[in-house]
C-alpha cells in the first residue's frame, strides 16, 4: 500500500485532538509577562533607613579631620592668613 491509499482508507495516524487551552497557547502572540516580586513597604523603609545611616555615616568619617589643630589662643581670626604686612604695603 501507499501513502496515498493509506490516507484514502484512513488508516494514516493522526495526532491526538488538542484542547482549546492547548489551541490558545500555540496562537498566543505575547509571551507569558514576567514574574514580579512585591517587596513590603515596611522592607523599604528599613531597607532606606539603613542605606541613609551607611551614607552619613561614610559622610561624617570622610569629612573628619584627624590633622585638625585647635586654633592658638587669643587669635579672634578664624582664619589665619599668616602676614599682614602684604595688605599694609598695599
Amino acid at each position: 500500500m501507499t501513502a496515498v491509499d493509506e490516507r484514502l482508507n484512513g488508516v494514516e495516524d493522526d495526532p491526538p485532538p488538542m484542547s482549546e487551552a492547548e489551541i490558545a497557547r500555540e496562537m498566543r502572540l505575547r509571551p507569558e509577562p514576567p514574574r514580579v516580586t512585591r517587596v513590603s513597604r515596611k522592607v523599604l523603609v528599613g531597607g532606606g533607613a539603613v542605606v541613609a545611616l551607611g551614607l552619613g555615616g561614610a559622610l561624617i568619617v570622610a569629612l573628619h579631620s584627624k590633622d585638625a589643630k585647635p586654633p592658638p589662643q587669643g587669635t579672634s581670626d578664624p582664619f589665619p592668613r599668616g602676614s599682614h604686612r602684604l595688605l599694609k604695603t598695599l
